[in-house]
């Protein structure tokens, strides 16, 4: 009873701040639409939630405005209202909206973003995908991407910790001396499972801001190694959320020329905190845990809401204290 007194309390602060974000983002929606390009070789894919649309509108938008020709293919979670992509076609024109169920998993678990992996696996077989999660924001030139798009190679969002692939054996073993109980120590304890047929080395990253590269990886490679996965860590564990995540991954580790994203140019907020974020970043993803932990979120959409919307004279903003 105490402690969960305790924890709404200190829960106030995180709500106040989400309930002055929500008020910030509102405005994305007078922000001038985007034309999309349908038939371009690299293509955005992003799982869209109804309570989250002003988010990955802004988050889309900001990462879309850095090129030129780039199609956008939005799976609907099966909770978008006939608003929301109402919403999402008048901001996205040309955008390709996939009802979840829609999607092959093709053995692969139903669920959390498997659904999500599954479709940019089966995209990337004719174009270069770019996984974006809706609680990013894109604020440099992303120049990075850009390379890995033009030499075709993959990339995923990381941190300092694990900077580099590391050798697969080594992971594994480090990871079962973790005894964690989380499935992502659980699954990466059995990576050794997958050498040498899939994977030699193993990048540990983030699932949300992923590049796939064009015939890179099958659907069926994919299937495989979710089975091999699934009968190492057990049916019921390989169907919790999180699995589809470390799977992503597992994917990109296929690769010999994968990259991590350098960081902190490319940074997963708070994992861990940079301590200077006057230094400008190039791309935050705000996971959960410390999306409003402070204003920072906040205040870098504002800007971003801001820059969109410069070049329309009569614009007229809220404060961002307010």
């Amino acid at each position: 009873m105490i402690q969960s007194i305790i924890e709404k309390i200190r829960s106030i602060p995180h709500r106040i701040e989400r309930a002055r974000f929500k008020k910030i983002v509102q405005r994305v929606y007078d922000t001038p639409p985007v034309e999309v390009t349908p038939d371009a070789d690299l293509i955005v894919v992003s799982q869209v939630h109804h309570k989250a649309v002003e988010m990955s509108l802004l988050s889309l938008k900001t990462f879309l405005s850095k090129f030129d020709e780039c199609g956008l293919e939005l799976i609907d979670d099966g909770s978008l209202t006939a608003d929301d992509i109402e919403a999402y076609r008048n901001h996205f024109r040309g955008v390709k909206l996939i009802p979840i169920s829609d999607v092959e998993l093709m053995g692969c678990p139903q669920g959390g973003t498997w659904e999500r992996l599954s479709y940019v696996v089966q995209r990337s077989q004719d174009k270069y995908v770019i996984q974006l999660d809706s609680d990013t924001l894109t604020l440099g030139d992303v120049d990075f991407v850009k390379q890995k798009i033009a030499s075709n190679k993959p990339f995923l969002i990381g941190g300092p910790n694990y900077p580099e692939p590391i050798d697969a054996l080594a992971m594994a073993k480090l990871a079962t001396s973790w005894n964690s109980t989380h499935i992502q120590g659980t699954t990466e304890s059995h990576l050794d499972k997958l050498v040498p047929t899939y994977i030699d080395h193993y990048v540990r990253g983030c699932s949300g801001f992923t590049g796939f590269p064009k015939q890179g990886i099958t659907q069926q490679v994919m299937s495989s190694i979710s089975e091999i996965m699934e009968s190492a860590v057990g049916r019921d564990n390989w169907r919790r959320w999180g699995t589809e995540q470390v799977t992503s991954n597992i994917l990109l580790s296929t690769f010999d020329d994968v990259e991590i994203a350098p960081w902190p140019a490319y940074q997963n907020y708070g994992f861990p905190f940079v301590g200077n974020e006057k230094d400008s970043p190039t791309l935050v993803h705000f996971i959960g845990t410390h999306r409003h932990a402070n204003d920072y979120y906040r205040t870098l959409a504002y800007t971003c809401i801001h820059d969109l919307c410069e070049s329309k004279s009569d614009q007229q903003f809220v404060s961002v204290s307010d």
